[in-house]
């Protein structure tokens, strides 16, 4: 049975303030991404898109020129009666489409079944996965971080200047759609990040703790902390950094 050693440094720092910010963004991007991946995606997983959150949305979206709190409304940008007008036909597209998910995940093989993967973001359409700029085809990152948002920011935009209010909420979730999916990949990076600094851990902090080497010699990990003067008491330190499982693999928890 393999057993760990955990030991807490500042080789990797956290900062709270950015924890909170995290979440408080989570929240203000759920709604425009919703929306989106509801018009270009299917397929969801079972945890990443959930049926709740379009009710919820949906009764929102009603309620607002019920109170006029439509930007055609507000601004008084235009004939009220086509605004509501354009703006339920959305919502009717928006709860057809959210139903129609709703179906499909009904219908798919179960999650506890091993069917497939619970936080999956959906299958994106095939026309946005094709498109081509300058001849090339785009890789899925630039897609889903600026093409798939342009989408509906293009539409947002065009229904904007014509002074229609679901133009404001297409742009509105266009850019909160694109902040939330950079947002996504800068997560993935750190967190392959943290896997080669732990594999870097696991090669290099024995050299780096007994021989103290120096930067320009290894690949930036510092050990911060003193050492004993004796190298057989270093060697004790580094074999309790590294506890040694059955098969004799070493394992480290940063």
């Amino acid at each position: 049975m393999r057993k760990q050693l955990f030991f807490k440094t500042s080789i990797k720092r956290t900062n709270p303030i950015k924890a909170i910010f995290l979440s408080m963004f989570n929240i203000g991007v759920g709604m425009p991404v919703t929306i989106c991946e509801t018009f270009t995606r299917k397929d969801f997983g079972i945890r990443h898109w959930n049926i709740g959150w379009p009710i919820l949305y949906s009764i929102l979206l009603i309620l607002i020129p019920i109170y006029g709190l439509s930007p055609a409304q507000i601004f008084q940008t235009g004939a009220a009666e086509f605004d509501n007008f354009i703006w339920y036909l959305f919502v009717a597209a928006f709860v057809y489409k959210s139903v129609m998910h709703w179906l499909d995940q009904r219908h798919n093989p179960s999650t506890f079944d091993f069917g497939k993967h619970s936080y999956y973001g959906g299958k994106l359409d095939k026309r946005l996965l094709e498109f081509k700029f300058d001849g090339k085809k785009l890789d899925i990152r630039t897609i889903e971080t600026i093409i798939e948002p342009a989408f509906f920011f293009c539409i947002g935009l065009i229904l904007f200047f014509l002074h229609l209010s679901v133009g404001f909420l297409l742009l509105f979730a266009s850019i909160g759609y694109s902040a939330s999916r950079f947002m996504d990949y800068h997560l993935g990076d750190e967190k392959v990040l943290d896997i080669i600094d732990s594999i870097i851990i696991k090669e290099d902090y024995e050299d780096a703790f007994m021989n103290e080497i120096s930067e320009d010699n290894s690949r930036g990990l510092n050990i911060p902390s003193r050492r004993p003067k004796s190298m057989e008491n270093r060697r004790k330190v580094v074999e309790e950094m590294f506890l040694q499982d059955d098969e004799e693999l070493r394992t480290y928890v940063a």
